[in-house]
């Protein structure tokens, strides 16, 4: 018993230990992200009472048992009973269970499409900061090389004996230009750490993340033909206000149909008995109200606003969608077709080390070293910027179109 009991804890802490392993994978945060973020499980809360509704909106009313019983002497102090028995049934006319189904339907699609509008929306938020972390990552490695280089012309001053005043001077300035980039470093490192802790919320706390397979990876951005092909795709803000519009025409059929009364009708059974008379009659009884007064007027009115109002809306959106698709797809072309003309990050830094080699032999300046420094450091925050209103473009692009999910994502790599 003993070693059952212990094979199970040992195999449970394996399974645990593969779970919230520190350095895990963007596949497995994608899908904590789906189904542990507070937002998504309200939403699922959500959609599950509408669901619950839904079906109760399905189910007959149900029948009603009416009976009664009297008992005495009538006259001439003659024992007598009467009973009477009616089992009541609703009908709703004019199909109202079903309209009333019907309404709760386009109801529940609409919360089904905003479940994927707030996956979508998460999604995006948490590939951006993954984008971010992998910018990061970069730069550490950028600055971490300028530094090393520094470094060692630094240590090439310090086996010197005796300085001029113009080699103090320039050993002053790389010391200067290598805390900045220290300092620099020691933010990036602060952001990135932040960007984990992001993870770990929005993954529902269930593991300490420390690093993230394939951040260090070479991202893939589809050519703007690829995304063009998506414009045949309704976008998800058009399919949401069709839901609408078929939402609001569903509850204006259920407040029409309301007009009609409810007919309720019964078998009845009496049964009489006077002393050693008895007498059984059986027939049937109906009550239905009579529409004098039109009870539901500000409701129709009120449901036919709300169609013309979802119609409106539904043709705005696809106007409005149309040119926000051709414009973001422009400016997606143009940034991508930019940034894939420079290229010079990774030439810069391996041409750097000669040009260490240069200064050390009196070939170059401490300026031009100075300068390079600053220039490199500059193109590649601007090429990143660049790259993250780049990146947002995409996932806009691809968010609207309803295709904004964990595969798209992966594909990025």
């Amino acid at each position: 018993m003993q070693k059952i009991i212990f094979l199970f804890i040992a195999l449970s802490a394996s399974a645990m230990a593969e779970v919230c392993a520190p350095e895990t994978t963007l596949s497995w945060i994608l899908q904590e992200v789906e189904t542990h973020h507070p937002r998504i499980i309200l939403s699922r809360l959500t959609l599950e009472k509408l669901q619950a509704a839904k079906s109760e909106a399905g189910k007959m009313i149900n029948p009603e048992l009416e009976h009664f019983s009297v008992w005495g002497r009538e006259f001439g102090n003659v024992p007598a009973y009467q009973n009477e028995s009616r089992l009541w049934f609703t009908l709703q006319l004019a199909s109202k269970r079903s309209k009333s189904l019907e309404a709760w339907s386009r109801q529940t699609d609409m919360a089904r499409q905003e479940e994927m509008m707030l996956r979508q929306t998460l999604l995006k938020d948490l590939w951006l900061n993954f984008f971010r972390m992998h910018q990061i990552s970069e730069e550490i490695n950028v600055k971490k090389t300028l530094i090393n280089r520094l470094d060692r012309i630094l240590g090439q001053y310090k086996k010197r004996k005796f300085l001029t005043p113009d080699q103090s001077l320039e050993e002053r300035i790389f010391t200067m230009v290598v805390d900045n980039f220290t300092l620099t470093l020691s933010q990036l490192e602060r952001e990135r750490i932040d960007i984990l802790e992001f993870f770990r919320e929005v993954t529902g706390f269930n593991c300490p993340v420390t690093k993230i397979s394939l951040e260090d990876s070479k991202m893939k951005w589809p050519s703007a033909s690829e995304l063009e092909k998506l414009s045949e795709n309704e976008s998800v803000n058009v399919a949401y206000a069709r839901f609408d519009l078929e939402f609001s025409k569903a509850k204006f059929t259920l407040a029409e149909a309301k007009k009609v009364p409810n007919l309720r009708l019964t078998p009845v059974v009496q049964n009489y008995i006077n002393h050693n008379v008895s007498n059984t009659m059986s027939g049937f009884a109906f009550v239905m109200p009579i529409p004098f007064f039109d009870r539901n007027l500000t409701e129709r009115t009120q449901n036919i606003l709300d169609q013309k109002y979802a119609e409106k809306r539904l043709e705005l959106t696809k106007t409005k969608d149309e040119f926000y698709f051709d414009a973001k797809l422009k400016k997606y072309s143009l940034g991508t077709a930019v940034l894939q003309e420079i290229d010079v990050i990774e030439e810069s830094l391996s041409r750097f080390k000669s040009l260490g080699d240069a200064f050390l032999e009196g070939k170059l300046s401490i300026s031009n070293i100075v300068e390079f420094c600053r220039q490199l450091d500059e193109i590649l925050n601007r090429y990143h910027k660049g790259e993250s209103i780049l990146m947002g473009d995409l996932l806009d692009l691809l968010e609207q179109r309803g295709k904004l999910n964990r595969t798209a994502l992966e594909n990025l790599l």
